[in-house]
C-alpha cells in the first residue's frame, strides 16, 4: 500500500503517484490503490538485487571494516525479507527511475 502524506484540510497525497485524495466524506480514501505501486515494488526489488551483487563484489575485492561487512551481510537477503526501512530506501531509487522514464515519455499501460 502506498504511503500517504497529510497535506492539511483532509487532503492526503500518494507518495508514489502524487494523486491527492480528500477524506472529509470518505475516510477509506486514504487507502488509495496506487497504480504505480506494483511497478515501484518490482523496481525496488531489482535495485536491491543489484546492490547485493555490487556490495558482494566490493566485499570480495576490498578491505572493509568488520562493522561495515556485518552491516552489509545483514541485508544480503531477498527484498521481501527486508525490514520496511530498508525497502523504503530501495523504493526511493525505484521512484527516481520511474520519474526519469516518464520525463522521457514512457508511460504505463494498464
Amino acid at each position: 500500500m502506498a504511503e500517504m502524506m497529510y497535506l492539511g484540510d483532509d487532503n492526503w497525497k500518494c507518495s508514489i503517484c502524487g494523486q491527492v485524495v480528500n477524506t472529509e466524506y470518505d475516510l477509506g480514501a486514504i487507502y488509495h490503490d496506487c497504480k504505480k505501486e506494483d511497478v515501484v515494488e518490482s523496481l525496488a526489488s531489482l535495485v536491491h538485487d543489484e546492490w547485493i551483487e555490487w556490495s558482494k563484489d566490493i566485499a570480495s575485492k576490498e578491505k572493509l571494516s568488520e562493522e561495515r561487512l556485518n552491516r552489509w551481510k545483514h541485508y544480503w537477503i531477498p527484498y521481501d525479507e527486508l525490514p520496511e526501512a530498508a525497502k523504503a530506501s530501495d523504493r526511493v531509487w525505484a521512484v527516481r527511475a520511474i520519474e526519469i522514464a516518464e520525463k522521457h515519455g514512457f508511460t504505463r499501460r494498464d
